[in-house]
């Protein structure tokens, strides 16, 4: 029993690091979810540990937003069959699976300027200004929110242009790059938010700006089987386009668009694809409505990892910044750590995310895990104490010496 103790310690510290590793958002599963999907389904959580994904044609895959904060991981222990939908782009109201919100500035009659897509990325577009009326009541145009950026800059929102007197808002700076296809080796980030257009101003009349389009979601998908994608197979990662300005003697500028997501599909097999579709584009300029433009959001990312490098098949890829599919090695760490065969008496470990050996999420560590080493190294010192007080009971009466 006390073998087994320390076995499950020396587990517990062996996971630590594993935890640690560059790669330590991927990881396989334990296989407790049914993820094999014939109807369509809005799912509540964001990390499903999957047995085979199976998701069948004319399902369409939906996240609640309102619940589901966190980019979409779906680990699988065995294949993956798609022929249906994967959706973890943004809406209207609410940003994608980890993705973040367009700039406030629909504020109904109350001046706004400057605000930015939320987040701390600097991948964000940056908010339109308002227009001045210089105290005379002249009028003057918002300037339309900048596009976020993502895997590339974003667009910048143009100034406002009303020739009322007044001095109209400049436009808000497009949103930087800030990911790549190689940084998905380390943390899976989603899309961000654009700027909102600054509201028009006459000193007796505003009109409001547009918020800014919301980020898209991200999704993973790691599979230690095979992956086969139909030529039904969609999976969208969406940024939103901005809102329109409104017009009100002066215009408000329109927002700027989110940026779209990643996603990323990883396989220790093959990857096989019948030209399933991929749509990663960004929130379009909006010129809709009557205020000053708002920029584009960036596109998202699209990722491959075979064993090989390679895949099978093509893609039919929605981006019109021409983001194309980037292709590599499989990463080293998502090999199962705990892929080897037991001995009799030890301890019975399914997986890379069993409850001895739980991968970090979002850059936490697992309570269970921590829990684990915890008693693991209590046990240790037991164990210890235990030797030292036999030995100096046994030396003591034989030979009347007391070990320190």
């Amino acid at each position: 029993m006390c073998l087994v103790y320390l076995r499950y310690y020396l587990t517990a510290v062996v996971c630590f690091f594993l935890s640690q590793s560059s790669f330590a958002y991927l990881s396989y599963g334990d296989a407790t979810d049914d993820c094999n999907w014939s109807t369509s389904q809005v799912l509540t959580k964001a990390i499903w540990n999957c047995d085979d994904l199976t998701i069948a044609s004319g399902v369409i895959i939906t996240f609640d937003l309102t619940q589901v904060t966190s980019v979409v991981q779906l680990r699988v222990q065995g294949s993956v069959n798609i022929a249906g939908r994967i959706d973890v782009s943004a809406t209207a109201t609410n940003p994608g699976p980890g993705g973040t919100a367009g700039g406030d500035c629909d504020t109904g009659g109350i001046i706004c300027t400057l605000q930015d897509g939320v987040g701390s990325t600097g991948g964000e577009g940056k908010g339109g200004q308002t227009g001045d009326d210089l105290g005379a009541n002249l009028a003057a145009d918002g300037g339309g929110g900048g596009g976020a950026g993502f895997s590339v800059v974003g667009e910048a929102g143009d100034a406002g242009a009303n020739v009322g007197g007044g001095t109209n808002g400049a436009g808000g700076a497009a949103g930087a790059q800030f990911v790549s296809a190689l940084s998905l080796n380390t943390t899976l980030q989603a899309g961000v938010g654009g700027g909102a257009g600054g509201s028009g101003d006459t000193g007796f009349a505003i009109g409001d700006g547009g918020d800014g389009g919301n980020g898209s979601g991200s999704l993973v998908i790691v599979s230690k089987g095979d992956i086969s994608l139909a030529a039904t197979a969609e999976l969208w990662a969406k940024g939103r386009i901005g809102q329109d300005g409104t017009s009100n003697v002066v215009e408000g500028g329109n927002g700027g668009g989110g940026s779209g997501g990643a996603i990323y599909l990883v396989t220790a097999g093959t990857l096989t694809s019948t030209t399933a579709s991929v749509d990663i584009s960004g929130g379009a300029t909006n010129t809709n409505g009557a205020g000053s433009k708002g920029g584009k959001g960036s596109d998202g990312l699209f990722r491959v990892d075979t064993e090989s490098g390679t895949f099978t098949g093509s893609f039919n890829i929605t981006s019109p910044d021409g983001i194309t599919t980037a292709s590599f090695t499989t990463p080293d760490g998502i090999l199962d750590p705990l892929d080897v065969a037991t001995t009799s008496g030890s301890v019975d470990l399914e997986s890379d995310i069993s409850p001895s050996c739980t991968y970090r999420v979002n850059g936490q560590i697992s309570y269970r895990f921590l829990t684990s080493l915890i008693f693991g190294f209590l046990m240790a010192f037991l164990l210890f104490q235990f030797y030292k007080y036999t030995w100096n009971f046994i030396v003591s009466n034989r030979f009347g010496v007391t070990k320190s």
